[in-house]
């Protein structure tokens, strides 16, 4: 081998040295670890969070706070928990300090974690960027990649950690709501059987009809009233919303009573609990709880049983349209239209006419006299039929103008008040006999053995058995698609 190959060799093989010692993992010297799981997180009696900003969460006796005072959101604080409680890796990627700002784990750009049980530090690593599964993480000098780890699991948002919830846990254990409004008038619920109800000394007004339904929304979203902000001092505006309240509520759980007091103002809403804090919350939305009695009427027109129905005659102006029930199959009857060229009754069409009769809730009551309302001559008139022979009718009269939108009088027969129903209901309700036409893009269902292998065992055994026979496999089609 001459001089100059000899020379050119061990240029290569110095290079060689000096990327290994340039590039080399120190981790490789010993296996370096990260591992949380080793900390007992219902020890944890502190978390401080450092970064753009600094959060640091405090457990006393009364449970976790933000700072030592304003409560921290459960959930937030559970889901730190089953962090810890996943957290570890072995084997470090890198402990060279000038590769830091690769995985953004330098002191400028990362979150620092500080964990303490009692007033020792348990854990102290700083999360930088994110990848698929999880971020880089370092440890005592070492980064890591950390799976099922991500800094919005340590957020700097305040917000994040915050316990917005105003009324706490009355909505798991609440057993009775006291809402007084403005005007002295008072609402009081009680919850029977996980659902809430209008207690029964509240008076309802003469021919009323109640939407239970109506009043367990309405206390669920009540209860549910988040705040926009926690301040550490009520807002300037606190007192002003407060003077004259919006309403007060008095929410009773088994050992305890709370009362909220909300108000709007000029530069907002506030909710404030006896004795303990104030709440930012949106003025939206307090103005959507302020309800009385009355604003819990049930506005459904029809009550029917659309499984029932066996015959729906339309009449608008001369057009006439009778569809009559034989047996499953629907046909029409009578029809004062030309029907469309290839016209095929689609069932599901019948089905979802039925549903929205039945589903027919009005905008508000009229009081206005059935004459005035053009009720005398309808407009439009819808009378179904269901299989015990007994006649329900919707009738329809004059058009009118309100808030710019076209509605309609109309009275149904859930009782005989009437009622202002937007008229662009009424105009899929009534549409003619082309809206019963099956739709050609839509392909028949077609089930094959293939499919059934994802079904359970058993309910595949059912369908194998019915497809072994032309009947049965004719049958399955039918229900499959709605005819």
């Amino acid at each position: 081998m001459n001089k100059r190959t000899l020379g050119v060799l061990s240029v290569f093989v110095a290079l060689l040295v000096a990327a290994y010692v340039m590039y080399r993992d120190p981790a490789q010297k010993g296996i370096r670890s990260f591992d949380l799981t080793r900390i007992d997180a219902n020890a944890l009696t502190r978390v401080v969070l450092k970064g753009e900003s600094t959060i640091e969460l405090v457990k006393n006796k009364d449970g976790w706070r933000v700072g030592t005072k304003l409560p921290a959101d459960p959930a937030a604080i559970d889901v730190l928990k089953r962090v810890l409680a996943q957290a570890k890796v072995m084997g470090a990627i890198t402990e060279r300090d000038n590769r830091y700002a690769e995985f953004g784990v330098e002191d400028k750009k990362g979150t620092q974690v500080i964990l303490f049980a009692g007033n020792k530090s348990v854990a102290d690593f700083v999360i930088g960027n994110a990848y698929e599964q999880g971020a880089y993480v370092r440890l005592d000098g070492a980064v890591f990649k950390v799976p099922m780890l991500r800094s919005s699991h340590f957020a700097l948002d305040r917000a994040h950690w915050l316990d917005r919830s105003v009324f706490a846990n009355a909505a798991k254990d609440g057993k009775e709501l006291k809402i007084t409004l403005a005007d002295a008038s008072t609402l009081t619920m009680t919850r029977k059987e996980n659902a809430w109800v209008l207690a029964d000394d509240v008076k309802l007004p003469e021919r009323f009809r109640l939407d239970s339904a109506a009043v367990d929304r309405y206390a669920a979203e009540l209860l549910a009233l988040n705040a926009r902000d926690v301040p550490d001092e009520a807002p300037a505006f606190a007192e002003a919303a407060l003077a004259t309240p919006t309403f007060t509520v008095i929410a009773k759980l088994p050992t305890q009573e709370i009362k909220v007091v909300v108000g709007i103002a000029d530069a907002g809403a506030v909710a404030r609990v006896e004795g303990g804090l104030t709440y930012v919350v949106d003025a939206a939305i307090v103005e959507k709880l302020k309800k009385h009695v009355i604003d819990f009427r049930d506005l459904s027109v029809m009550k029917i049983d659309p499984a029932k129905i066996t015959s729906i005659r339309f009449e608008e102006g001369k057009r006439i349209l009778t569809l009559k029930k034989t047996g499953e199959a629907w046909a029409i009857e009578k029809s004062t239209e030309t029907t469309p060229e290839g016209f095929a009754l689609a069932l599901p069409q019948v089905e979802n006419r039925l549903r929205g009769f039945s589903g027919l809730h009005a905008e508000g009551l009229e009081e206005t006299e059935p004459t005035a309302a053009g009720l005398n001559r309808p407009a439009m008139i819808a009378s179904l039929t269901d299989d015990a022979g007994v006649s329900m009718q919707l009738a329809c009269g004059g058009e009118f103008k309100g808030d710019g939108n076209p509605y309609r009088y109309c009275r149904g027969n859930a009782d005989d008040r009437v009622y202002r129903v937007a008229s662009s209901r009424l105009q899929g309700l009534f549409a003619g006999i082309a809206s019963f036409k099956a739709d050609p893009a839509q392909k028949p269902f077609e089930l094959n053995e293939e499919m059934l292998q994802q079904l359970p065992p058993d309910v595949r055994a059912q369908f194998l058995r019915q497809m072994r026979t032309e009947k049965g496999k004719q049958a399955l089609s039918k229900q499959l698609n709605g005819q």
